[in-house]
């Protein structure tokens, strides 16, 4: 199981590929997207370690789902706007539009504040 600090590096190297990827074109929106949804699995990796939960590897996204839920329900919605844009980015082939893309960047960053307190 990887530890706080590589989890904490896995989301900001998760973010910084998000920020390559954008720009005007948007060529790789749903890689954007994507890569935000990812940022913030591991930052709740992280808080869930430092506080010694566990979870069952096979149902991971239930758990870390249930962990905001509990936790965290000011961005909980926010929680779960990024999961949908991300798997439906991903595996019925949406066209993201820039427009997802700041709204996934709105919520990214409200998960991020919550997580860091």
């Amino acid at each position: 199981m990887p530890t706080k600090i590589e989890h904490l590096k896995q989301a900001m190297h998760n973010t910084d590929v998000s920020t390559l990827l954008g720009g005007s074109a948007c060529s790789a929106c749903d890689w954007e997207v994507t890569t935000l949804f990812y940022s913030v699995v591991h930052l709740i990796e992280a808080k869930m370690g430092t506080l010694g939960l566990p979870h069952n590897s096979r149902e991971r996204h239930k758990y870390r789902k249930q962990f905001v839920h509990s936790f965290y329900r000011q961005v909980a919605a926010d929680y779960d706007a990024l999961y949908t844009k991300c798997r439906r980015a991903r595996y019925d082939c949406i066209d993201v539009t820039p427009q997802h893309v700041a709204d996934a960047r709105k919520r990214h960053e409200a998960l991020r504040k919550a997580l860091a307190s």
